[in-house]
């Protein structure tokens, strides 16, 4: 579908308030965000402004176009704070003239998704062979090349037989049949039987769509599954044509998207609400578009052949209008995400830089030097510390002390329990200490004393300067990032140990080491590039096998 909505700014309006939110509200009030445009034109002159986006047919919801939002009650709190000044509340930044909906993509799609399935009957094929060549091609696409003995087909039959003997339609039906195959195993789990000749090599098909759903997650195409059927992908130069195909393929998103989410824990970003009075500038928006900068820039790293290590210092970010905005980068217009330079003092470049990775390290309401140090040990230095001990005690003799992080966590130092991780861990975590809560750069610690009606703000002095785990020094953030940057082959190590344990579906373990080894080795030359290790992986015996 597509939404067009007329519109314009109010004079001295908020910049924050100037993009236009697509959202919508699903029956069980789960609300998504569907994306956000700047308005740049005003009230007396207004612009038509469009959003693309897919809903699912048969699912209800209402769609809206409305001014940007915070998240959940933010806006209600921020309305609240504004009418107690001026007697009003918030003041709108849009004005909306009309808004319209258009479906841009016919309901003919379905009804040929349809025909895939059903296909059409012949006058002359008889009703029995029809529902068993419709069974027989549904079950070739949903298993994945594996066609299962005639016995299960036999049964599937007779549970067509007794709905039709119900007096229901063919149609009708069949839909029986399918919705039991849906629910088998062999379509719900990757299941690997193997050659025929008992090796432990995966057979052509399978190896198709285990290349298909690491790459695409979805099975193979029918290119892919041609060759994997005719024996032709276990030949390297043709498996290595169509690694290059498929990451060349737009599909190829999926694989950024899924992997970068699972292998960097971004899960977090959504586990907290950030106040409004608090991150006013930290709302929905932000939280999205931060989430999509990550997988854009790697996107971009895989795309273009950069070092992996650009991931940890780089002189560019992956942005949009709305995010450079955020990041006080100037100059950049437009929704669409893109490369821009930055000058060579900036805090922004690499993932330590950004607003997703910095909101991931607190819990909506302040930073957790502990969270922020353990996750950068874990996914980029490769060294992830040692699970918390049981019974960690509580820190109740400093009730009511007003103490900055840095103070509370050189207490837990003096547990001898906590001692040994939290001098590892610790200091990580005060380097990044001038990233706020919502990763916007800060001199002072600031933290709210009293109760809701009568707040006073204490600040604290940051000091930034710590020592990594190696021994390395660093005195502020700029130098803390080089010190990380410079263990490029480290984060690179661990990236490749996600991939393997992606790629094939499993937890990485020690008999994944020596491919880990090669994989390392092959693509060093490539400043271990993205292209270069995926293709080594796929290449490699533990990925041909089961």
């Amino acid at each position: 579908y597509v939404v067009r909505a007329r519109v314009g700014r109010y004079p001295d309006s908020e910049e924050r308030y100037q993009y236009l939110e697509l959202s919508s509200l699903k029956a069980n009030k789960q609300r998504d965000h569907l994306g956000w445009r700047k308005v740049t034109a005003t009230y007396d002159d207004p612009e038509i402004i469009e959003f693309v986006f897919d809903h699912p047919p048969g699912e209800v919801s209402r769609v809206m176009v409305h001014q940007r939002t915070h998240q959940d009650r933010g806006d209600k709190a921020l309305w609240t704070a504004a009418r107690k000044e001026n007697g009003f509340g918030l003041m709108p930044g849009l004005w909306v003239d009309w808004a319209e909906i258009e479906l841009i993509e016919p309901l003919e799609t379905i009804e040929k998704a349809r025909h895939e399935i059903l296909g059409n009957r012949s006058n002359d094929v008889s009703e029995a062979d029809y529902v068993k060549d419709v069974m027989h091609r549904f079950a070739r696409r949903i298993f994945r090349g594996r066609m299962p003995n005639r016995n299960y087909f036999n049964s599937l039959y007779d549970v067509y037989r007794d709905y039709r003997s119900e007096g229901r339609s063919i149609e009708q039906a069949i839909l029986e049949p399918l919705a039991i195959m849906l629910a088998s195993p062999e379509f719900l789990y990757m299941v690997n039987e193997g050659r025929e000749d008992d090796s432990n090599r995966l057979a052509g098909i399978e190896l198709a769509n285990r290349l298909a759903f690491m790459l695409w997650s979805q099975p193979a195409d029918k290119e892919l599954a041609f060759l994997g059927e005719t024996g032709k992908l276990d030949l390297p130069e043709v498996l290595r044509e169509q690694v290059q195909r498929m990451l060349d393929d737009p599909r190829s998103k999926r694989f950024v998207r899924d992997f970068t989410h699972q292998w960097l824990q971004m899960d977090r970003l959504g586990m907290f609400q950030f106040n409004g009075l608090d991150f006013p500038e930290f709302d929905n928006a932000v939280r999205e578009y931060g989430r999509e900068e990550i997988f854009e820039t790697v996107d971009l790293l895989m795309r273009e052949g950069l070092p992996l290590g650009r991931l940890l210092n780089s002189d560019f970010v992956v942005v949009n209008d709305l995010l450079a905005a955020y990041y006080e980068i100037p100059n950049v217009h437009g929704d669409h995400f893109r490369k821009v330079q930055l000058g060579e003092d900036s805090i922004r470049g690499g993932l330590l830089g950004t607003a997703a990775v910095c909101a991931m390290g607190s819990d909506g309401l302040k930073t957790s030097p502990v969270e922020r140090g353990v996750w950068v040990m874990r996914h980029l230095l490769n060294d992830p510390p040692a699970p918390a001990p049981p019974n960690v005690p509580q820190l109740s003799r400093l009730d009511g002390e007003i103490l900055s992080a840095r103070e509370i966590q050189q207490l837990h130092q003096e547990q001898p329990q906590c001692a040994q991780c939290h001098r590892k861990i610790d200091p990580i975590g005060f380097g990044l200490e001038n990233f706020a809560a919502d990763g916007r750069w800060r001199e002072r610690e600031e933290i709210k004393v009293g109760k809701r009606n009568s707040t006073r703000i204490q600040e604290f002095e940051i000091d930034p300067s710590g020592q990594l785990p190696s021994g390395d020094s660093f005195s502020n953030f700029q130098e803390l990032r080089s010190l990380i940057g410079a263990r490029d082959e480290s984060f690179s190590r661990g990236f490749v140990e996600e991939l393997i344990a992606y790629g094939l579906g499993r937890p990485f373990g020690f008999s994944d080491e020596a491919l880990a080894d090669h994989i390392i080795e092959e693509t060093r030359e490539s400043g271990f590039a993205i292209q270069p290790i995926i293709e080594t992986l796929v290449l490699s015996e533990s990925f041909q096998s089961k």
